[in-house]
């Protein structure tokens, strides 16, 4: 695999990618909150693919709106690998 497909293919960390796009993780982390950055959530914590980012970034330089984020929360990615378990406290489940 050549470096450039290497590095397209990589998964970032908040902190990592500030550092990308030299900014502030606080800035990213405002970012997200408003549904601004191509992002996805391992558990707790946010991930981003650099491939995405970077059409993010050229979508934004060329004037495009505004990336509109779809996140995949655990439980979704957990019932689409069939490993799913007993999630309590959803609508209509008594405790």
């Amino acid at each position: 695999m050549d470096r450039i497909a290497e590095i397209k293919n990589r998964i970032l960390t908040v902190q990592e990618l500030s550092s990308y796009l030299q900014v502030h993780p606080s800035t990213i982390y405002r970012m997200l909150k408003k549904n601004q950055l191509p992002a996805f959530r391992v558990g707790s914590d946010w991930r981003f693919r650099v491939e995405a980012i970077d059409k993010w970034r050229a979508a934004l330089e060329s004037g495009a709106p505004r990336f509109p984020r779809t996140t995949t929360t655990e439980f979704e990615v957990t019932a689409k690998l069939g490993l799913a378990k007993n999630h309590r406290g959803a609508a209509g489940d008594s405790a």
